[in-house]
């Protein structure tokens, strides 16, 4: 339920469908469901909101293909392409370079883009103040962490002040380390991760091995007041787009980031919620979909 935001780590997308949901089904007598096959939900739902399988779509009345990820040559490729020319559900892709992606993958279907959701509360609820010697890492580790673990030891190389915080939604298991200048938060709840998000100088995602599709982090980070800073790879680009200095070309070395990193120390960008990602505006766009 929606209230799972506030009392356990989750990842992106699972958070992303429960605000999602816990918005429409405030607005509207809307019976839908987010469901899997074996679920008892689909017997009911007026349709089914399926999360990241196209192959799911076969087993369930009026399904909406949500997709997360991106798709690779798996071997069930062409057995997708077929259930979704049989079934043609509507596809929402959530950044338009996930958007393209998907056409490329699944041409001809009906392929729609909604970004994924900030809810403007955490936004106004939130001190503005900040760390400057604090850097964040939030995401899964196999997001670039050990590029961004790199980087900071090449940062305090140069100034022994900073300090690396890192937590983790707890999906994907990764180092436990506790220093002097090195945090471990573990799998922490929503609220509590935005706490640190808004108290850091940036949050840093040396990542140049993982395309984020969307990348709420970085959207919410920016909502709070913290530059985010990574390299321009998937959508990174096009949801941090309000200071460009936060995406570093492909291919920087991680000497580029350490400078950044000082640099925002003294010229920190100023960023906010982008109203294309506010949650009222994304429920809306749902709730056209749906309807």
């Amino acid at each position: 339920s929606p209230e799972h935001l506030y009392l356990k780590a989750l990842g992106g997308s699972e958070a992303t469908a429960l605000r999602v949901l816990g918005r429409i089904t405030q607005w509207a007598e809307v019976r839908t469901a987010f469901s899997t096959p074996d679920s008892e939900l689909r017997d009911w739902a007026d349709l089914t909101i399926v999360m990241r399988n196209p192959l799911d779509c076969r087993y369930v009345k009026n399904p909406v293909l949500w997709m997360h990820d991106l798709m690779f040559g798996a071997p069930e490729l062409e057995e997708a392409r077929e259930i979704l020319r049989d079934v043609n559900p509507p596809i929402v892709g959530v950044s338009e370079f996930h958007k393209k992606h998907l056409e490329e993958f699944f041409p001809g279907q009906r392929i729609t883009r909604i970004f994924n959701p900030v809810d403007e509360v955490w936004a106004l609820e939130v001190r503005k103040v900040h760390d400057d010697r604090k850097v964040l890492f939030t995401s899964s580790p196999h997001k670039g962490f050990d590029k961004t673990l790199g980087t900071f030891m090449e940062l305090v190389q140069r100034d022994p002040s900073f300090r690396f915080y890192y937590c983790n939604p707890g999906y994907w298991s990764g180092p436990h380390i506790q220093t002097k200048r090195i945090h471990d938060l573990g799998s922490i709840p929503h609220p509590n991760v935005l706490k640190h998000v808004q108290s850091s100088l940036c949050v840093l995602q040396v990542n140049d091995v993982f395309s984020e599709t969307f990348g709420i982090v970085y959207a919410e980070a920016n909502a709070v007041g913290t530059p985010v800073l990574t390299y321009d790879l998937g959508a990174a680009k096009e949801v941090l787009a309000q200071d460009g200095r936060q995406v570093l070309p492909l291919g920087s070395p991680t000497s580029a980031f350490v400078d950044r990193i000082i640099e925002f120390s003294t010229d920190r960008p100023k960023v906010n919620l982008d109203p294309r990602f506010a949650l009222s505006r994304i429920a809306d766009e749902w709730m056209a979909l749906l309807r």
